[in-house]
């Protein structure tokens, strides 16, 4: 029996994976989830254990929006040359808004024959109200494609590397994540791009640090980093660059607002002696993350973390008021916050 994810009403990816290795994936499933990239990749391996080379078009079939006639039709022929047939349905009446799919769908799922593998990819989640996918979770054919967690994140990267004949030092992975974010997306076009301008068969820390774009988070905590070191110009620096690439200041103030907020959290919780392992979990981000930043917590003390928070709030709260002009707003508050 395959496991179900954190939801509790969807099999995670890993144990779909398995049993696709087992050769015991049949019948009609919904791939739903956020991780579009994750759910492509799955998609191609399945295609390639499942359909005979030169016959993947033969024994495949590709829908969009189908009549039920029409899909059944497709799922009903036989493979050719491959072990198993592949029907993929995109777009189909069902699964959300206000249309409902035909009862003759909903229990024909339950009956998809052993010679077929009925596929409906979906972005995000599937309204569990309607027939459709109340049918799929009736049979525990859903799995889901969420947002990796750290481990899993780390052996993916270290992964995608190997593939391109690098070896990834763990560490690099890491802040590979740390720096460009965790979308699979953005994180595929960041490794492609530092395997095209190296020819070395190592991917370093400071290799990825050189080579990877990094988030508005990533600066910002550059930006507190530089504040809480004394480098003011530099910090100023990073926010003109910031500017450059795009970010306007209310975005910026929102992130100087959840940097703030997640160091009172660690303040907090190292004041009342909870253990730093639990930190990552209590505020939600990677582990990692909370380590780097107990280390930016260590160089400011709480009255100035209190003191900055509030100067954000304040600075937010007149912007909204209309009394302050988000333009420029940045460049206020941060010569305010250098003199804490």
């Amino acid at each position: 029996m395959a496991k179900k994810d954190q939801q509790g009403n969807a099999v995670s990816r890993g144990d779909f994976l398995n049993l696709l290795q087992q050769n015991r994936l049949t019948g009609a499933w919904l791939m739903e989830g956020e991780e579009d990239r994750l759910r492509d990749e799955c998609l191609r391996d399945i295609r390639a254990a499942l359909l005979a080379p030169g016959m993947e078009e033969l024994d495949s079939a590709a829908l969009v929006s189908p009549d039920t006639d029409t899909l059944i039709a497709a799922c009903e022929t036989l493979p050719f040359l491959s072990p198993m047939r592949l029907v993929v349905v995109r777009d189909q009446a069902g699964f959300s808004g206000k249309t409902e799919a035909e009862e003759a769908l909903c229990d024909y799922v339950a009956h998809v024959p052993p010679s077929c593998l009925l596929l409906y990819p979906f972005h995000g989640a599937a309204d569990r109200r309607k027939k459709l996918p109340k049918a799929l979770e009736k049979l525990g054919h859903i799995v889901r494609f969420s947002r990796m967690d750290e481990r899993e994140l780390q052996q993916w990267i270290v992964a995608r590397f190997a593939e391109a004949e690098k070896t990834c030092d763990p560490a690099a992975a890491r802040e590979l994540v740390f720096i460009a974010g965790t979308d699979s997306t953005i994180l595929a076009n960041e490794i492609d791009k530092i395997i095209s301008l190296t020819e070395s068969p190592t991917v370093s820390v400071s290799l990825v640090r050189e080579a990877a774009t990094p988030t508005a988070e990533y600066n910002v905590f550059r930006m507190l980093d530089a504040s809480f070191e004394g480098r003011k110009a530099d910090a100023m620096r990073m926010l003109r660059d910031a500017r450059v690439n795009g970010e306007d200041d209310l975005h910026l103030l929102s992130l100087f607002l959840r940097q703030y907020r997640l160091l009172q959290h660690i303040k907090i919780m190292q004041t009342e002696k909870v253990p730093q392992s639990s930190f990552a979990q209590l505020l939600s981000i990677q582990g990692f993350q909370a380590d780097k930043l107990v280390r930016q917590a260590a160089r400011v003390s709480n009255r100035q973390v209190k003191q900055s928070l509030a100067l954000c709030l304040d600075t937010e709260y007149r912007i909204k008021a209309g009394e302050l002009s988000a333009k420029g707003s940045m460049e206020t508050l941060m010569l305010k916050l250098f003199q804490q």
